[in-house]
């Protein structure tokens, strides 16, 4: 089988970024056949993977396709804006990995919102000029569909997951939100949610785990957590400790393309409790799938005293599975088998 020469282009790569940290496992699998570069503004993982710098600032946008054409390589796959539109200008096969964005009416302030209009745009650009997209979720590839009417080459290829075979029990009686702290997340929901939950389970408390990109968010959420059984603890090195052993891990956000920290807790045979929206029905594979606040609230309840099978969901979402699809649609493409 022939080596490949693959790049993987990113606006950054940050410890505590859900997608950064499977950009960097799918660079590390992927490596383990072919050659694979890292390319980002940044990079703080401590991977073996070679890393090139590339500045991504607006500015250098329009000339930064000229630096990627002097590698050497086979295909470009890039995983977010504006690292999508810097591809679709380069010479190389380009596979563009969407992993969407929010809905505009989850954007809460006008720095979002500016956000969210530079994200439409530069996808609907990079889409003209790709040849293979990879959406994240069937979620996703219906909003391809709906919001570019895009109807070119996609194969859904979930972000790979792997969790250690053995992470360390703590000590404590805690449920789990794993996240960044943004509002559409909708943590201050969650905490209300908790707070019926509690009524009956006094015992139990909620660890909130997650960067924090939004200070005024977080004072908010600070506040509402007056109740000393919620717990805020920013970022921790090693979350799979607690996604080990909480009793449940629960998510309240009104959007997620892949719900990643879900789908870990599961591999580590702990129960999820999502709203029904979004692509939860793909990822929380444990069914327990809320209607409202009041049932979310419920479901907990049911779900600590529950344990989940973990083989559907590793089979389904393994790190191995994503390297192997990709590499066989690729390879496929370029007629390199």
């Amino acid at each position: 089988m022939e080596t490949l020469n693959i790049g993987i282009i990113t606006y950054h790569l940050d410890k505590g970024n859900g997608i950064d940290t499977a950009v960097v496992r799918f660079a590390e699998g992927l490596s383990k056949k072919n050659n694979v570069t890292l390319i980002s503004s940044r990079n703080n993982f401590n991977t073996d993977i070679p890393f090139f710098k590339l500045d991504q600032r607006n500015s250098r946008i329009p000339m930064a396709h000229n630096i990627l054409n002097k590698m050497d390589l086979d295909v470009i796959s890039s995983h977010f804006i504006p690292s999508n539109l810097i591809a679709s200008k380069t010479k190389f096969f380009h596979a563009m990995h969407d992993a969407g964005l929010p809905d505009l009416h989850l954007m809460h302030n006008l720095k979002d919102k500016l956000f969210w209009a530079k994200g439409s745009l530069f996808n609907a650009l990079s889409l003209k000029r790709v040849d293979v997209v990879f959406p994240i979720s069937e979620y996703i590839k219906m909003e391809l569909i709906k919001r570019y009417d895009f109807r070119e080459e996609m194969h859904v290829l979930p972000y790979g997951m792997e969790v250690p075979c053995s992470p360390r029990k703590l000590d404590g009686n805690f449920i789990l939100f794993v996240g960044r702290h943004m509002r559409y997340k909708n943590i201050h929901s969650l905490f209300k949610i908790f707070e019926v939950f509690s009524k009956n389970h006094p015992d139990v408390y909620l660890y909130a785990i997650g960067i924090q990109p939004d200070p005024g968010y977080v004072r908010q959420l600070l506040k509402l957590s007056k109740n000393k059984k919620i717990k805020i603890l920013g970022y921790v090195e090693n979350v799979y400790n607690y996604l080990y052993t909480c009793r449940a891990y629960v998510n309240a956000s009104l959007w997620e393309g892949e719900d990643l920290p879900v789908i870990e807790a599961q591999m580590l045979g702990r129960p999820a409790v999502t709203f029904n929206n979004c692509s939860h029905q793909e990822t929380n594979l444990s069914g327990y799938l809320a209607k409202d606040e009041n049932d979310f609230a419920e479901l907990i309840g049911r779900a600590i005293d529950t344990t989940v099978d973990p083989r559907s969901i590793i089979e389904k979402f393994s790190m191995e599975k994503m390297v192997s699809d990709f590499e066989i649609i690729i390879r496929s493409k370029l007629n390199k088998g």
